[in-house]
């Protein structure tokens, strides 16, 4: 059996949860990709 054996972890921190802001639901259609609308083939 062979494995390999990986240096340890450093500044390794884990995430921790989060409250999102109020504005995010303003966020949501930054870039237009909620609206975009198909192009039409002619």
């Amino acid at each position: 059996m062979r494995y390999n054996v990986h240096e340890k972890i450093v500044n390794f921190m884990a995430p921790e949860p989060m409250t999102l802001p109020t504005m995010v639901p303003d966020l949501n259609n930054l870039f237009g990709l909620k609206n975009q609308k198909r192009a039409s083939v002619v």
